[in-house]
């Protein structure tokens, strides 16, 4: 889930006045979040990472909002394809953490965006084939390949 626009006010609000200024000094506080150097701007943060950057400047983290899953989002847990896939988007770190259980769930509204709009079938995972759930578990893998060299050239 993407930051919230309350969230970046506060963000904003708290954020000492020279590092919104400089865009290297933003730059660099943004990383030492993500740990991302595609990332430059505070609005490029997910809502954990806001959260966490909220706590480490001495502010109050944000409640998850409640967000019903749509079909896109949802999963069969029965399923070990499903289950597979799940894995995948915890390797990526499409994930959140949960201020009540202070666990990690994967980010399914991400997901479900993800296969609304780049996954090779645009269907949901529930409505898709045994072949076609293969198909997206193999684009997950590649991704998740990317992810993991990405992370070892930081």
């Amino acid at each position: 889930m993407q930051i919230t626009k309350d969230q970046i006010k506060v963000l904003h609000a708290v954020l000492p006045r020279e590092v919104i200024a400089d865009p290297e000094q933003k730059k660099a506080f943004v990383y030492s979040i993500t740990n991302d150097p595609e990332r430059t701007s505070t609005k490029q943060l997910t809502f954990s990472e806001a959260n966490d950057a909220l706590v480490s400047l001495g502010a109050t983290p944000f409640k998850r909002p409640f967000v019903r899953l749509d079909k896109w989002q949802k999963f069969n847990y029965k399923k070990k394809s499903h289950m597979n896939i799940l894995s995948l988007l915890m390797q990526m770190e499409w994930h959140y953490k949960s201020d009540e259980s202070n666990r990690y769930f994967a980010d399914m509204v991400r997901f479900g965006n993800w296969l609304q709009t780049k996954a090779p079938i645009k269907k949901p995972l529930n409505e898709m084939t045994t072949n076609e759930v293969s198909t997206t578990i193999v684009v997950l893998e590649k991704m998740v390949d990317q992810y993991n060299k990405k992370q070892v050239a930081i």
